[in-house]
């Protein structure tokens, strides 16, 4: 019995790119990752990126520019470096904000890293996480001996009390599974103008808040004087109101509580507010 084969092969296949299943994920993982960093930047609002070597893990903000120096992320821990950058910039561009404590800000940097990983589907490596305790004590350390005071949720988050996933003050509006706690901001410096005017106003009305008060003093003044000489009052057509009747008492304390009406409305409408 024979059979037919078929002939072998007289030369190597054609090159071509060899099929790697590791490697095509290993580059997939790292697109992915790329294209999160690019989202964490749009959504926290840096619009400049000064790109460090991919061996470097150290991150800077500088606030005022919306500029980062940080790698790529083109792995985890880049990531988490510029994800905690992007929390710097996010947090602590307004004026109020950069009054805060270095070791507060670093809290915040490091929960806004962790909830940002959360909210693009990923949990932030446990190195940098524990590294960043350590940074946030580290900076505790450095505004304790500046006689700077420390601020307690601090201490915990660096001793590992504090969970990174604690409300933020705010979070980017993109975010769905982390929300900001109530934090009203800082009321806006009124304009030197405004600020003219509103001294101005508020004065006037202590002036008008004395001069009612003056005058019903005076008017209950007159009153009394009136009763002691046993002299009527008269408001034509009406009759004459006698001294020590019902309404000689309602007259004068009708008066008496509209003095005081208008010095409690004056007070609430000057001192009551700031300028």
């Amino acid at each position: 019995m024979f059979s037919i084969l078929p002939p072998r092969p007289t030369s190597s296949p054609p090159a071509g790119k060899k099929h790697d299943p590791i490697k095509e994920k290993i580059e997939a993982n790292r697109t992915k990752r790329l294209a999160i960093a690019r989202a964490m930047k749009a959504e926290a609002g840096v619009t400049g990126h000064e790109v460090l070597p991919d061996d470097d893990f150290s991150g800077l903000a500088v606030l005022g520019t919306n500029t980062i120096h940080a790698a790529q992320g083109r792995n985890m821990r880049q990531l988490y470096t510029l994800a905690h950058e992007c929390g710097h910039i996010f947090l602590h561009q307004s004026p109020a904000a950069r009054r805060l404590a270095t070791h507060v800000m670093e809290m915040e940097a490091e929960s806004y890293a962790h909830q940002a990983f959360r909210e693009h589907g990923m949990e932030p490596p446990k190195e940098a996480s524990e590294w960043g305790r350590q940074y946030v004590a580290h900076w505790i350390a450095r505004d304790h001996a500046a006689g700077i005071p420390i601020d307690a949720r601090a201490v915990d988050y660096a001793l590992g009390r504090r969970s990174p996933f604690e409300p933020l003050r705010r979070v980017p509006a993109t975010w769905r599974l982390h929300r900001p706690i109530y934090a009203p901001e800082p009321e806006p410096e009124k304009p030197r103008a405004s600020r003219l005017s509103w001294w101005l106003f508020a004065e006037t009305m202590r002036v008008i808040e004395v001069g009612f008060v003056a005058f019903y003093a005076g008017l209950i003044s007159v009153f009394l004087l009136l009763q002691v000489f046993g002299i009527g009052i008269a408001f034509p057509p009406a009759p004459e109101i006698e001294p020590g009747s019902t309404d000689w008492y309602a007259l004068i304390w009708t008066s008496a509580a509209v003095s005081a009406a208008l010095s409690i409305m004056g007070y609430t409408m000057t001192r009551g507010r700031r300028w």
